[in-house]
């Protein structure tokens, strides 16, 4: 079966959901499957918008930024010990901190 191209979910509701599972359940409660469930897809239908597990978390993080709880600031890409691709660092800075640094 081909992926649809249209997305079942928007973008946005996926990261709504993930935001809801974080603040009620704890980020180790997130997972692919679960969002899915949450959202009543597959999980498949979740990579039409994400890569994997910690692009949700981002985009989650980025979506509380614009709700005005924190700022990411993206320190670019790093390779670590066990993990097969560099991943994407970022750092979390507090409201008010901003402005004083940038």
């Amino acid at each position: 079966m081909a992926r649809p191209k249209i997305p079942l979910i928007s973008k946005r509701a996926a990261l709504q959901a993930a935001l809801d599972i974080i603040d009620t359940e704890g980020i180790d409660a997130l997972s692919i499957r679960y969002l899915a469930e949450k959202l009543g897809v597959n999980g498949a239908s979740l990579y039409h918008h994400f890569q994997n597990k910690d692009e949700i978390v981002v985009g989650a993080a980025t979506a509380e930024r614009i709700l005005g709880f924190f700022v990411l600031e993206n320190l670019g890409e790093k390779s670590f010990k066990n993990v097969s691709q560099p991943l994407r660092v970022y750092r979390i800075i507090p409201p008010g901190v901003y402005d004083k640094i940038s």
